[in-house]
Order: C-alpha cells, then sequence, then structure tokens
C-alpha cells in the first residue's frame, strides 16, 4: 500500500524514489532501535504509535512541529483525533505522524443470533454476557477475542468503558489501578474464566466465525472488507458494529495503527517531509485504499474522510464510523512503551491464575510511576 503511493510520489518528483522495506512486526523494533543509537540506517520508519516518542526522546527523530509546521498542522487538520493525540508528546513534540489506522470492533453472526433468541445487538456489558451464554445454550463456543488476546490492549476498552484510563489528563501518576479499573479488570477476566473465551491467540478466529463457533468476535476493523474474501461461507450472514458500551456508558475502543517519521541522520529530510505530506492529500490516500481493496484487505489511512469512500455496505461504514468517533489510542506518557510487558503479565495472572485484580494492578501501578520518572 505504501509503495503504491511512493511511486506516484516518484513520479511526481523526478529524480526521488522513495523505496519501502518490508520488516516483520516482530523484527521492527529492535531494528529501528539499532537505527536510532547508531545513526544509520532509513531515512524513515514506521511502527508502533509509540515508537516516534520513545526514539524521539532518544534523539533519534526529527521532531517534525519544529521542522517542519505547515506539514504537520496539515496532518493535525486531517488525522483522526484519537489517533493524532497518541503521537504527539506532553509538550508538543512530534517526532511521528499517524500512517495508517486499526479500530477494535465487535463482529456478530445475525443468523445465529437470532437462532438463540437474541432479538438485538449486544449494546452493554450486560447484554454480551447474556447473549454468550444463550449461544453457548445453543452449542456454540460464544466469543474469541482475537486482536489484544489477554493484554493490555484487549482490556483497554474495558477500561475505558468503565470510566477508568491507565494514567491521569497530565501524565503525572497511573490510574490503572482505580476502582473503576479493577471492575473492568475483573469483567475483562470473567469473560476468560466464567464465559469461556479462548485465551489462545494462534486459533483460526475467522474460520471460527464463519462455521459458528464463536458467534461474537472482537476483532480489528481489518474484517471490515477482509472477512468475506477469504470466507465466502459468512456472506448475508454477519454485521458489525462497536463494541459493548461498559457502566460509564462509553464505548471507547483501542485505535491503533502505525506511525511515521523522520530519522534525524536523514540527508533527505526535507524530500521526506513532502512525501509524508504527500499521504495525506486525497490522492495518496485513495491510492493505498484501492491497492489495500484489490489485496481484499483493509488500509485505512488515517484521515477522519476515508470511511465513506471505502467499497462496503453502508451498515458496515456506519458501524466502522461510530467506532472511530468513540476512540482512543495509547497513552503518550512518558514510559509507557517500556510499561507494557509488565502490564500484559499482571493482567494474564488475572486471568490464566485468578490473581487478585486490585493487588495486580497496584503493582503494574508502582511500576509505571517507576517509569513516568
Amino acid at each position: 500500500m505504501f509503495q503504491s503511493a511512493a511511486d506516484a510520489f516518484g513520479k511526481a518528483n523526478p529524480g526521488v524514489k522513495v523505496t519501502i522495506q518490508p520488516v516483520s512486526w516482530d523484527d521492527a523494533h529492535a531494528k529501528d532501535l539499532a537505527a536510532a543509537t547508531s545513526g544509520q540506517g532509513p531515512d524513515m520508519i514506521t511502527g508502533g504509535l509509540s515508537w516516534g516518542i520513545e526514539f524521539g526522546t532518544k534523539g533519534a527523530m526529527v521532531d517534525l512541529a519544529q521542522k517542519y509546521p505547515d506539514v504537520v498542522k496539515n496532518v493535525q487538520k486531517l488525522a483522526q483525533p484519537g489517533i493524532y493525540n497518541a503521537v504527539v508528546t506532553r509538550d508538543g513534540k512530534v517526532y511521528g505522524v499517524p500512517g495508517d489506522l486499526t479500530v477494535m470492533m465487535m463482529y456478530y453472526r445475525t443468523d445465529l443470533l437470532k437462532e438463540a433468541g437474541i432479538d438485538k445487538i449486544p449494546s452493554t456489558w450486560d447484554e454480551l454476557t447474556t447473549a454468550i451464554t444463550k449461544l453457548q445454550a445453543k452449542g456454540s463456543k460464544g466469543m474469541a477475542s482475537s486482536w489484544g488476546n489477554t493484554s493490555w490492549l484487549g482490556w483497554y476498552g474495558f477500561l475505558y468503558g468503565a470510566g477508568g484510563s491507565l494514567y491521569d489528563a497530565q501524565c503525572t501518576k497511573s490510574t490503572i489501578n482505580s476502582a473503576e479499573a479493577v471492575k473492568s479488570l475483573q469483567y475483562y477476566a470473567d469473560l476468560y474464566t466464567k464465559y469461556k473465551t479462548p485465551t489462545d491467540s494462534t486459533i483460526d478466529f475467522e474460520g471460527g466465525f464463519e462455521k459458528g463457533d464463536y458467534p461474537i468476535l472482537m476483532q480489528g476493523n481489518w474484517d471490515v472488507t477482509g472477512l468475506e474474501s477469504g470466507h465466502p461461507g459468512v456472506k448475508g450472514k454477519w454485521a458489525a458494529a462497536p463494541i459493548p458500551a461498559g457502566p460509564s456508558g462509553k464505548k471507547t475502543a483501542f485505535i491503533g495503527g502505525r506511525m511515521i517519521g523522520i530519522m534525524n541522520f536523514s540527508k533527505n529530510q526535507d524530500t521526506a517531509a513532502a512525501f509524508i505530506n504527500y499521504l495525506y492529500t486525497d490522492e495518496a490516500a485513495t491510492m493505498t485504499s484501492n491497492k489495500a481493496a484489490e489485496l481484499s484487505a483493509l488500509w485505512l489511512p488515517p484521515r477522519v474522510n476515508m470511511v465513506s469512500k471505502l467499497q462496503v455496505p453502508d451498515d458496515r461504514k456506519a458501524a466502522l464510523t461510530a467506532q472511530l468517533n468513540d476512540a482512543g489510542g495509547p497513552p503518550n506518557c512518558k514510559g509507557w512503551e517500556e510499561s507494557q510487558n509488565t502490564a500484559d503479565k499482571k493482567i494474564q495472572e488475572v486471568i490464566l491464575n485468578k490473581a487478585d485484580p486490585q493487588k495486580a494492578l497496584d503493582e503494574v501501578a508502582v511500576m509505571m510511576n517507576q517509569n513516568l520518572k
């Protein structure tokens, strides 16, 4: 998808060639960190939303807000707010801008919910567990959660749905151990222990959705366009919706994606900035989305107006738009990148070992507060 835009940019700028080098997600962070510390590597990188902040604080990334304010102003005007806010530091530095976005959603088998006597989309926590119970009574396995399974990412929507948060608004302290957070983690753990959501992330979740094993699926938005191409048996039997609301009434889903930024040792910084700006044009955004559609995949440029251009039924566009309107990215607080593994381990201790949620989150909060300093 990036290469299609890169080729078009090269044609419009004679003498310029942008080469895209794919790197696996498992290797990307280590490779980018090595480039950051050695001062040798690519002109630009993409990666997790918090990577720009992480590498930028090490002095490895160009502060786009300082050197290319017009580019940042254009990006801020066009980007989805939840994902844009995740890449800006607390003091306004922009070491990378959103390159694409992905948001958590709920998918459900309309036919199987009807057979189980469920006459409305589960839109609250209570309705979700009631639906799972009815579906299991009919012989299915209920619900599966693929993206972020048993991790902070999968828990994120439940945390914010309960009215909780990872940090306070000023990033002065962790709030991951609040009463709301504890309540949400207990509910999240119950989905696995009481309601038998599988903890195994290697399961073919879309295949299970097609077979009817998992009539409810929590997954990223890529299935909005790609599901039927690989699983034609679901055609006409499914729909998408925002995730169920928690006690706060919110349906705040995790929004992720990739940042794209310029390494400070690049000798082509001006050209790289022009390419980033080009990615936010109508031409490039449409081009990358269309290239993805040819591959039966979903690539969402991080612009708020791209959903309307997708070649999918209107009800799926409406569901995706509704979820994007209530979505938040990872926190931009110092030390979050280093805190994630510990958070995952403690969440999994609650799910897999029945650890006390309050104690587990208290321990995570101590570590997060240390990393803030």
